[in-house]
This record gives structure tokens, sequence and C-alpha cells, in this order.
């Protein structure tokens, strides 16, 4: 018996009664069914039917040749800064101004001078690093030099007042005719006296420098006890002076002198009270 031709998407006829074929692949060309709605149950595809690739999104056409290209969006697709870092951004290539901020503290301490040399040293330091065209400090270590030199200037002034003042105060500089005022100075059971003003003898004050020498090896034998200006003042001068009434005492620097250490003899009223005029 003679079979029909076949033709593409005709089944094969069951070669027996009750046995069902295997579906056939569609035809090429031929329509596909539509996609079932959204929502609906998805039918598995027939056994031995072609995969279809899923779809991803439309294909990115590539950019004509020559056109501008679109920057990127704004920020840093890696996750970093968007904005710079470098000498003239705010990032982590900044220089540190420690070295300036530490210059400016020891400015303040200049009064010691060593801290003072330090902070100007300090100072250079940042001034020269700042060639490379960033800010490593620069109003900072100027400010540092500014005020290490105003204080140690200060303190220079201080150290020249202190030794003009040691030099007022030393008995080694105290002449004869002189009227001093001191604290202890009237004092007889005083072994030491206060500091030593020169004051006019028409003012108020506590003695007078009657003589002055240097100390002899049998007085600096004797200083412990006291020193004895008798022979020291003009006798004429010590004519006038009422024994009862004033006395003498021998002031040295140091409270053990030596031999050739300078004594000057002051004249005071034994009853503590102020002088208004000059002796003799």
């Amino acid at each position: 018996m003679t079979q029909p031709p076949q033709y593409p998407g005709t089944p094969e006829p069951p070669e027996e009664q009750g046995a069902t074929p295997p579906p056939l692949p569609p035809a090429y060309g031929a329509p596909q069914p539509p996609p079932p709605p959204y929502g609906a149950p998805q039918q598995p595809p027939a056994y031995g039917a072609p995969q279809q690739p899923p779809t991803y999104g439309a294909p990115q056409q590539p950019p004509a040749y020559g056109a501008p290209q679109q920057p990127p969006p704004y920020g840093n697709p890696y996750g970093g800064s968007a904005f710079p870092t470098g000498p003239a951004g705010n990032g982590a290539n900044q220089p540190s101004k420690g070295l300036a901020i530490a210059a400016l503290v020891l400015s303040f301490l200049a009064c010691t001078f060593v801290a003072g040399l330090v902070s100007i040293a300090l100072a250079i330091v940042v001034l020269v690093r700042g060639k490379d065209g960033r800010n490593h400090g620069k109003g900072l270590a100027v400010a540092a030099i500014i005020v290490s030199i105003v204080m140690m200037a200060v303190s220079a002034l201080g150290i020249v007042g202190l030794v003009v003042l040691a030099e007022e105060q030393s008995i080694d500089n105290l002449e004869t005719g002189q009227c001093i005022n001191a604290d202890e100075l009237t004092d007889a059971d005083s072994k030491s006296i206060g500091l030593i003003d020169k004051v006019s003898c028409s003012e108020e004050h506590d003695g007078e420098v009657v003589a002055t020498s240097e100390i002899t090896t049998e007085q600096a034998g004797s200083a412990s006890s006291g020193i004895d200006c008798s022979a020291l003042v003009d006798p004429d001068l010590l004519d006038t002076l009422n024994p009862d009434g004033f006395a003498i005492y021998g002031l040295t620097q140091d409270t053990s002198p030596e031999v050739g250490d300078a004594v000057a003899c002051v004249a005071v009223r034994i009853d503590g009270s102020k002088l208004t005029e000059r002796l003799g």
C-alpha cells in the first residue's frame, strides 16, 4: 500500500493502535504561540523543543566613530572620593601643620632662651618646606618667630634690670655720705638686712654710710661677732655722734666675709627713729 508523502509539521501516524507518539519539534519558520499573560501559569516546553535564550534587555549600540563621549555619572564608581586629593585639595596629601604648632607653643616659653631658639629653628624648617607650594603652616611659623623674638627681648631686658638692681643693692657699691633705707637695719639683733634703697639725706632715712673700707685679716677673723668701725670713721664725725644715741654697724655682702671684701659702716639711731638730715 502506498503511503502519502509527508509534509513538514505533519505528525506521523501511530504505528500501533493506542500508542502516543512523541511530540515533534516545530517546523523551522513556523509562528510561535504568544507568551502567556502576566501572572498566568507557565507551561513547560514540550520535550525536545528548542530553548529560547533569556532576554537581558535591549542590545546596546556602540557609539559612532568620532562622536563625543558622554561623561561618567557624578561620583566615583569605585567608591572613592569624587574630590581631588592633590596639593590643591583637602585630602590625605595635605601637609601636617604639627611642626608649626610646636614652634608656636615653644615661642611662648622663649623666656628660657633655649625654647625660643628651638621655636625659631622649627619655624624656619616650616618656611623652607613651604617651597614645595603647599601650606605647611606658614602663618603659624611667622607668628612663632615674632613671639619668640619678643619674649627673648623681654627676658633679656628683665635680666639686665635684675643685674642693675643687684648692683644697686650690693654693699660693695655703697659710698661714704650716702643715706639708705633697709628693713632690719636699725635692729641690733638682726643678722641680715633687707633690700637697700638709696635715698636723699633730706628725706627720712634709716641710716647714713659714714665710712667704707676693705676687710683686713683681723676683721675677717672677728666678723662673726661684728666688725669694729671705730677706726674707720672720720674722728671729727665720730665726735659728733653721741654713743648713747647712735650705733655704727659694719655691713658686708656675705655673712662670712673674706679678706679684701668691702665693708660699709652705717650710723643709725639706737631707738630706731628716722634720720632727717646728714650727720656731722
